[in-house]
This record gives C-alpha cells, structure tokens and sequence, in this order.
C-alpha cells in the first residue's frame, strides 16, 4: 500500500500538476515537465534497486520520463527566446 501511494504522490500528483499547466497554457509547463520526467525515471531506478525485477515497461516508461525532460527543455527555450 505505501508504494502505491508513493507512486501517486511522486508520479501521478507532477504529471496531473503538469497536465493543468499545459491546459491553462502555463509558462511553467517546461520546468514542470522536466521535473515529473526526472521523478519518473527516479521512480524506474529506484523500483530496479529494490524489486530487482525487469519487465518491458520499466526501459519503456523511463524512455518516457526521458522524453518529458528533453520536451520540458525544449519548451523552457523556446520561452526565453521569445
């Protein structure tokens, strides 16, 4: 049970913080994005240190958590040269 809630409030509570930004057309989408991407693939590294259990999902969801940083970054520069 703590690491299903553990997993909402370090996975689940920046991406739906993340999702309400891109809504409202935030400028705090690209810092936001980079910090859920990063948490994400924490989260991935940690689950392998412990579990010590790989599945197809863990590279796949940390490719996604990857590409949320590299995405936040290029939105974070693309606000400042504006």
């Amino acid at each position: 049970m703590v690491a299903g809630i553990a997993l909402g409030v370090i996975v689940a509570v920046p991406n739906a913080a993340l999702a309400a930004a891109a809504l409202r057309g935030s400028a705090r989408c690209g810092p936001l994005s980079i910090l859920a991407g990063v948490l994400v693939v924490g989260w991935i590294v940690v689950e392998v240190a412990f579990i010590r259990e790989f599945s197809f999902f863990q590279p796949f969801y940390a490719a996604l958590g990857l590409s949320q940083v590299w995405w936040g970054w290029r939105i974070g520069r693309s606000d400042t040269r504006t």
